[in-house]
């Protein structure tokens, strides 16, 4: 399976599916979604990139793929470290980051509430944006992930990378 396979394939419906019945899972994975949209930028590096570069492929997708409302996100609230880090280390957005499964983002008393569907109509669009870009076509058209079915029909996976 290629990377462009798996984000639209596995990844957006995914993330869909749970935006309306799991909204907070649905927030998870696409923290974790949005580092790997931008790792799929960086063109110098395997996907199995062992030299921690997730806070640079976080950020390069908020500020590349991403509406620029974003990156004023990002300046005011971290959203590498409140949003990322807290939902992927502690299950939890940090300090001053608030969750909504509906509604718009906003920005009130120091505190950025964050809406599930409005995030997740941007990385829909943040996802289309890396997929139609020929700079990134031979990183997320390179062989990434392989779902095998073992012989009791239950599915397994396996790296190619």
């Amino acid at each position: 399976m290629t990377a462009k396979d798996f984000i639209e394939k596995e990844l957006l419906p995914t993330i869909e599916s749970l935006a309306e019945s799991h909204p907070y899972s649905a927030f998870v994975l696409m923290a974790a979604g949005t580092e790997f949209l931008g790792k799929a930028m960086r063109k110098d590096a395997p996907w199995d990139d062992k030299s921690n570069h997730g806070r640079e492929d976080f950020n390069a997708a908020i500020e590349k793929l991403f509406p620029p409302i974003y990156k004023q996100y990002d300046n005011d609230f971290n959203l590498y470290d409140k949003l990322r880090c807290g939902l992927l280390h502690i299950m939890l957005p940090k300090d001053g980051i608030m969750l909504h499964q509906k509604g718009k983002h906003l920005e009130e008393e120091k505190k950025l509430h964050l809406s599930c569907q409005a995030y997740l109509d941007d990385f829909k669009s943040a996802s289309q944006a890396l997929l139609e870009n020929q700079d990134y076509k031979d990183k997320v058209e390179q062989d990434f992930y392989d779902i095998v079915i073992d012989t009791e029909g239950k599915p397994s996976t396996g790296s190619t990378y």
